[in-house]
């Protein structure tokens, strides 16, 4: 296991309902376990769904959600970092 430091800075301009498309960094990708239940947990918790979880053949588990500001996180279960998607 490694460790990350990712530093977020706030911009004032920036629309909260950006698409997802268009140039520069859109999202933030997160591997999770379990992404179905990562997925429900954030939208327990104030986060809105962006798109819901869809399966890539044996290859991941994925879905979108969006934070209280509007940005895009990607849950992905990918099996070669997580073992097999069921």
């Amino acid at each position: 296991m490694g460790e990350v430091c990712c530093f977020l800075e706030q911009d004032g301009i920036a629309p909260a309902d950006a698409s997802m498309e268009g140039p520069g960094f859109r999202y933030l990708t997160l591997q999770v376990w379990n992404a179905d239940q990562v997925h429900g947990d954030v939208l327990k918790r104030g986060g809105a769904e962006g798109r819901p979880p869809i399966t890539l053949g044996a290859v991941a588990r994925f879905s979108f959600v969006r934070d209280p500001d509007g940005n895009w996180i990607e849950l992905s279960q990918r099996a070669s970092l997580t073992g097999p998607v069921v």
